[in-house]
């Protein structure tokens, strides 16, 4: 996953306009690899990156609880 670090409008997506905080890509576009890089880099017509990769977080469906721990009993 990506997101925008600068406002951009993406000239290969009918100019639609990316603010700071979003995701790239939009949903229902795919870009080719090579336009994220060209993006990712400064090798696009603002000549720096305007995209970085983010990792995404994981997110366990259900919390899991966890079980109290038993304690031993010294006998006496």
């Amino acid at each position: 996953m990506y997101k925008a670090i600068e406002y951009f409008t993406d000239l290969k997506d009918d100019s639609f306009e990316y603010k700071v905080g979003d995701t790239y890509p939009r949903e229902g576009y795919k870009p080719a690899k090579s336009r994220i890089e060209e993006l990712a880099s400064d090798k696009n017509a603002r000549k720096r990156p305007v995209i970085t990769k983010v990792e995404e977080e994981k997110v366990e469906a259900e919390e899991v609880e966890e079980q109290p721990k038993k304690r031993s009993r010294k006998k006496s």
